[in-house]
C-alpha cells in the first residue's frame, strides 16, 4: 500500500523542523499513522492574521530550508509545500508536516479552489500537490525530485515577501499555464524592503528549469 510505504520513509526521518511520525499500522482492517502533536497554527492561518516583518519571514524560510535539506538528503521529497502544510509551535519554531505525500527518491549522486489539494492526469500519471505551488515538471506529471520542492519552497517565500501567491489566476488551466510560461511579477511592486540578494536567491528557486534552481 502506497500510503504505508511512504508515512514508513517519513517515519525515518528525526529533524527538528519536521513534524515526526512514530508509528505506522493497521488494525481492523484500517491503516492510521501515529504523529507528533503539536500545538500552535499553520502559516496559512498565521499570515491571514498577522504581518510578519522581514527577520520574521527569514526565520520561517530557514527553518522550512533545513527540512528539506535534511529529507533530501534521506531521498525523500515532499511534493506539497505550501503555506497550509509548514505548522509554526507556540514557541515560533517551525514543523513541515503532511509527509505522507513524501516519495522516497534517488538522490543526485546517490473555478474549483486553488487552494486544494489538485490531481492532474498526464502520460506519465496522476500528479499529486496543490496546484499553485508547484514546480513546471509536477504539473507536466513529469518524474520529481528535491529540485521540485525547492520551487514550491520559492513560491511560499514569495508569497511571505509580497502577500500574493506569484502565479495563481482565476482557473486552474491558467494557473498550470502561468507555472509553465511566466515569470513573477517583480518583488519591488509589492515590498521594497526586499534586499536584492534575497531577491536573488528566491529568482533562482523559481527558474522554470530545474538544473537551474
Amino acid at each position: 500500500m502506497r500510503l504505508v510505504r511512504e508515512a514508513q520513509a517519513a517515519a525515518a526521518l528525526d529533524h527538528p523542523n519536521i513534524c515526526a511520525i512514530y508509528e505506522v499500522d493497521e488494525s481492523d482492517g484500517h491503516t492510521f499513522i501515529c504523529m507528533q502533536y503539536i500545538a500552535g497554527e499553520t502559516l496559512e492561518t498565521l499570515i491571514k492574521h498577522k504581518s510578519l516583518d522581514l527577520a520574521e519571514i527569514l526565520g520561517i524560510s530557514i527553518q522550512v530550508a533545513d527540512a528539506l535539506v535534511e529529507a533530501h538528503a534521506r531521498g525523500i521529497i515532499h511534493r506539497d509545500i505550501k503555506p497550509g502544510n509548514i505548522m509554526i509551535t507556540q514557541r515560533g519554531s517551525v514543523k513541515v508536516m503532511d509527509l505522507g505525500l513524501a516519495k522516497p527518491f534517488q538522490p543526485e549522486g546517490a473555478n474549483q479552489s486553488e487552494a486544494e489539494t489538485v490531481r492532474l492526469i498526464s502520460t506519465q500519471g496522476t500528479v499529486i500537490g496543490t496546484l499553485p505551488y508547484m514546480s513546471p515538471e509536477q504539473v507536466r506529471g513529469e518524474a520529481l525530485d528535491g529540485r521540485g520542492d525547492i520551487f514550491s519552497f520559492g513560491v511560499v517565500l514569495y508569497e511571505l515577501l509580497s502577500g500574493l501567491q506569484p502565479f495563481a489566476q482565476k482557473s486552474t488551466a491558467a494557473t498550470a499555464a502561468a507555472i509553465l510560461t511566466s515569470d513573477p511579477p517583480a518583488l519591488a511592486r509589492f515590498n521594497k524592503d526586499v534586499p536584492a540578494e534575497l531577491e536573488r536567491i528566491l529568482g533562482k528557486t523559481l527558474r522554470k528549469t530545474p538544473d537551474e534552481r
